[in-house]
């Protein structure tokens, strides 16, 4: 049994049950079992489990799901890659005129922290504006993928899972690009932005990546950037203002940002 943020999970024979007896929790059952619901009606059931019950319990209310197996790092970017494709697919390309809230929440919180302005040695505002003045390509998005977010089934079939995560009508790129940098930081050392600048320095090839990010439709010199401002934007979304920021930790965004994210020659 495992008990955590209000949701008691165990296993039931070839069952994965959680339960959850106050609001909040249960309405992170409710909401994984909606999407799973809209996935599946939306043509996307090929990636899913077969199966998942909402019901009524004593007291509470529990989510009976299929038992799955962990996908290793080993085999992160196999499992998910038909996972990737699948959610690609079911997108469609649409005209943004605004930046999604995670890259504008960042800007916001990277002027703070650099005194008013980003550094010259990354992306300018009109660039990364520009990024989305554009078709792209527009649907589910996980906004927490990596590799313990997919599973196996029963039959070795990979499928996803945390859901109540799951949004719609977002920008796919803004998924892969942050898989392929927990990719990275789950293989390295790095936290998440500096994993973003090491991806960046050799322009994003790396060989194992190459079928995910070919899918990518956002500019490719300002992947890395893009990336440091949506980690930032999910920073500034947990605090109530930025200067809830430690001085240290200021520091320390304040270096990531000021190095050289273009690769120019100093």
């Amino acid at each position: 049994m495992l008990y955590k943020q209000g949701i008691l999970s165990y296993v039931v024979a070839d069952r994965y049950v959680r339960f959850a007896a106050s609001p909040r929790p249960i309405g992170k059952l409710e909401k994984e079992f909606s999407m799973w619901r809209y996935m599946r009606e939306h043509g996307l059931d090929a990636i899913l489990q077969r199966s998942a019950e909402f019901h009524g319990g004593k007291d509470g209310k529990i989510l009976e799901t299929d038992l799955l197996s962990p996908v290793s790092r080993e085999e992160q970017v196999a499992a998910t890659l038909p996972i990737i494709e699948r959610l690609v697919a079911s997108a469609r390309p649409v005209m943004h005129n605004d930046m999604p809230a995670t890259i504008s929440a960042g800007l916001q919180l990277g002027r703070h922290v650099c005194g008013g302005a980003l550094p010259d040695r990354f992306a300018s505002e009109d660039e990364i504006r520009d990024c989305f003045a554009r078709e792209l390509l527009t649907g589910i998005s996980h906004r927490d993928l990596h590799y313990r977010n997919v599973m196996r089934d029963v039959d070795g079939r990979p499928v996803l899972i945390d859901l109540k995560s799951c949004d719609f009508n977002k920008i796919i790129s803004i998924d892969l690009l942050n898989f392929a940098c927990k990719y990275i930081q789950a293989r390295g050392r790095w936290n998440y932005l500096d994993g973003a600048f090491k991806l960046q320095q050799p322009g994003w090839h790396v060989p194992e990546l190459a079928p995910v990010l070919a899918l990518v439709d956002l500019p490719r010199p300002i992947w890395g950037q893009l990336l440091a401002l949506h980690a930032l934007g999910q920073l500034a979304g947990r605090l109530k203002s930025p200067t809830d920021i430690s001085p240290r930790f200021e520091k320390s965004l304040l270096r990531v940002l000021s190095k050289n994210w273009r690769g120019v020659p100093s």
